[in-house]
């Protein structure tokens, strides 16, 4: 199911670019390749992990580590128990930055904060020590790190699990409470020096597929065979090149999940990027592995095959692919996904209470696809758009109408668009003046995912106006016969007498049968787009 995914049994060397697996030949191949004994032996020192480590290690012993950190940083949640702690430890100042954030304890609050005393708290504790105190709602704990912190070749510590910089270069390590208080206090972090597993991404992601398809894909491969189980992941290869800097830092938060102790990547001009943007570009250096480096294990991610994944209750190791779960979950009641579309991101969409199914159905995909749903001729619904198969339907002046009209269907053609920009808490009103005056009255309210302009604002309105307009005119025409065509069919029409001429589209058909009039059909056509 996670095929996209291989892991290695062993240990790789990584050798000018080229993998040269840690077995009974490897001596030989990385000989070839111009790598002495010696430097085959001191290869574990070219990962950009070690590197990293080494320079925050204070023992004199590589392999018995006593780190300290550039910086450290705590929420709401946490951050009055270390403080505490050292307090009563013997804490007279921070010795190093400590990032006082106050968005955990107030992130679901309304109408204020709660828990304002543990803000006070924190407060205070920063001007009595020297920290930096983020008042609540003003920043996330760790994007504030990324922006403000984060530094090529630094480590953070957190107490929070999902510390994680790695693809801003930076080693990162999520801990409890105990850890941050013994930094405050001076002491150190010992670990033995932790193994480091290669994650090499090649191929770029197909459409529909983004950061937390590969993290949930990585947790459900790894977590439960505990394959990087308080090593550190380093991320390498030509993949990374295809990756935008949100994409790499939200597959790397994620990797606290697989339950590794940390996480670093290579960096190139997109991180560089990021850098220059906040006003750091000094925080940025180029980090590579060594000419020649060993890792103690190796998983390959071809990203080119990531699939769209969910995780199931109650951990995101419980990973399968939608495909197996439509599969699995879906098809045995008879719900099926023959096709895809490409559904564009605007406005979020919200169902009102009371409304029926096929309502919710409907205006989602008028929303975020333009089309209408529809039933195949055998019987199953479809959200997808009408595909063209080149079949026409001809009506002319042979064909045996019965009945032919224009009417106009008002139903959902809006009055007015509402455009609400609740960050600013603006709004802007676009009408329909044509149907006011016809005395309709259907009126949407539409909110921005983000900051808005007034021409913004204007242009959602008015596009939204003119997608309710889209299909206000339609024609009916009768016919004899049942069963001729079907929702979707293109239809011809060249009745030059009745001036009607031009290419439509079958919007809904209607078949009757009476004594009377025999076998009818009613076709609904509106015109193509």
């Amino acid at each position: 199911m996670l095929d996209m995914i291989k892991c290695s049994t062993g240990g790789a060397y990584y050798a000018r670019g080229e993998w040269v697996p840690a077995d009974g030949e490897a001596s030989a191949a990385l000989a070839a390749k111009g790598f002495d004994a010696a430097a085959v032996a001191a290869a574990k020192t070219g990962t950009m992990a070690y590197s990293i480590l080494q320079a925050h290690n204070t023992s004199g012993d590589a392999e018995n580590l006593k780190i300290k950190f550039d910086a450290m940083a705590s929420h709401d949640i946490t951050f009055v128990g270390i403080i505490q702690t050292a307090r009563a430890s013997g804490l007279e100042k921070f010795p190093i930055p400590y990032v006082l954030t106050n968005c955990h304890n107030s992130l679901c609050a309304v109408g204020g904060t709660i828990n304002e005393d543990d803000h006070r708290f924190g407060l205070s504790a920063a001007k009595k020590y020297g920290g930096i105190f983020v008042p609540p709602h003003m920043a996330v704990i760790h994007q504030y790190m990324r922006e403000r912190f984060a530094g090529c070749g630094k480590m953070i510590l957190g107490s929070d699990s999902h510390t994680r910089y790695g693809a801003l270069g930076t080693m990162a390590i999520g801990e409890g409470g105990g850890e941050l208080a013994k930094q405050l206090l001076g002491r150190t972090y010992d670990v033995a020096r932790p193994g480091v597993v290669a994650i090499y991404l090649t191929g770029s992601l197909p459409a529909g597929c983004g950061p937390h398809d590969v993290a949930i894909a990585l947790v459900g491969k790894l977590f439960k065979s505990g394959y990087v189980k308080n090593k550190v992941m380093e991320f390498v290869g030509p993949g990374i090149a295809s990756l935008r800097q949100d994409t790499r830092n939200a597959i790397d938060a994620m990797t606290t999940e697989t339950t590794c102790l940390s996480s670093i990547w290579e960096t190139d001009e997109v991180t560089r990027g990021f850098y220059e943007a906040h006003k750091r570009p000094e925080d940025y250096k180029p980090l590579h592995p060594g000419q020649d480096a060993y890792y103690d294990k190796m998983i390959t991610i071809d990203l080119s095959r990531m699939e769209s994944m969910i995780a199931l209750p109650f951990h995101p190791s419980e990973a399968v692919t939608l495909r197996e779960l439509i599969r699995c979950h879906a098809e045995p009641y008879g719900i099926s996904c023959g096709a895809a579309a490409d559904l564009r991101s605007t406005v979020p969409y919200t169902a009102g209470v009371g409304i029926s199914q096929w309502k919710v159905i409907s205006e989602f995909c008028r929303t975020y696809g333009g089309f209408l749903p529809r039933f195949a001729k055998t019987g199953e619904l479809l959200a997808t758009p009408e595909q063209d198969d080149g079949k026409r339907i001809i009506l002319d002046s042979g064909s045996p109408v019965l009945n032919c009209r224009i009417r106009e269907d008002h139903y959902g053609v809006l009055t007015e668009a509402l455009v609400i920009d609740k960050r600013q808490n603006v709004s802007y009103s676009v009408k329909n003046p044509e149907m006011i005056a016809k005395g309709g009255q259907c009126r949407r309210v539409i909110y921005t995912p983000g900051r808005s302009t007034w021409d913004a604002m204007r242009y959602t309105g008015e596009y939204q106006i003119q997608q309710s307009k889209k299909e206000e005119q339609a024609v009916t025409v009768t016919l004899p016969g049942s069963f001729d065509a079907f929702p979707g069919d293109r239809v011809t029409v060249r009745l030059e007498k009745l001036g009607f001429t031009g290419n439509y589209r079958v919007a809904e058909t209607e078949n009757r049968f009476s004594a009377r009039e025999g076998a009818v059909m009613i076709w609904t056509l509106k015109e193509c787009g």
